[in-house]
């Protein structure tokens, strides 16, 4: 595991604090594997170990602490919540964005509100590369009538491609501000333009 670690923060993987997750399971697999380890030594040496037991109710008191404090904080509304809502509250079911906006929204919403992911390359609006159906882009299975712009956040650079999605679509219909995303909504089924 600390080899994992070790090459994990040395490689390009780790370029933003919000890429983490992808090496949290190390953290509770460490400390089950020192648990495991250290627990025979403990036991083995009574004597070191009665020393050692009030550092180890202390360090146990901390934990309860903490997680005490966690449970009674209210639940965080899932990433996205505000768009998400706000596109099932005008029935807006299914459009494009970028890779980010297209997994949480769907997911947030239970499937209710469909984004599909696209990606500008070579100044022409494409389906996403990765964790894609076609036929969610087959404009005979399936319709996308809205585009949502995002500027981003820390560590994400967001789906501003304003410029590649009027070229691809034309001039929407209506563009909505939705806090810092802009929804733009056409009258007609995205996917039939979509490169």
């Amino acid at each position: 595991m600390a080899v994992n670690l070790a090459v994990y923060v040395l490689s390009a993987m780790a370029y933003a604090v919000t890429q983490t997750r992808e090496i949290a399971a190390v953290l509770p697999f460490s400390a089950a594997l020192a648990g495991r380890l250290l627990a025979g030594r403990l036991l083995a040496g009574r004597f070191k170990a009665a020393r050692l037991a009030p550092l180890l109710l202390v360090v146990l008191l901390g934990y309860l602490a903490g997680l005490a404090r966690e449970i009674s904080q209210p639940p965080a509304a899932a990433q996205h919540q505000q768009l998400t809502s706000w596109l099932a509250a005008r029935h807006l079911h299914t459009g494009l964005s970028g890779y980010w906006e297209s997994n949480v929204v769907t997911l947030t919403s239970g499937d209710r509100v469909r984004i599909r992911a696209v990606a500008v390359y070579g100044g022409q609006l494409h389906p996403g590369i990765r964790e894609l159906k076609e036929q969610w882009y087959d404009p005979d299975q399936n319709t996308a009538d809205f585009v949502v712009l995002f500027p981003g956040a820390p560590g994400y650079p967001g789906f501003t491609q304003e410029r590649a999605v009027l070229a691809a679509f034309g001039n929407a219909a209506r563009t909505y501000h939705v806090g810092s995303y802009t929804v733009l909504v056409w009258n007609r089924n995205l996917l039939s333009k979509l490169s």
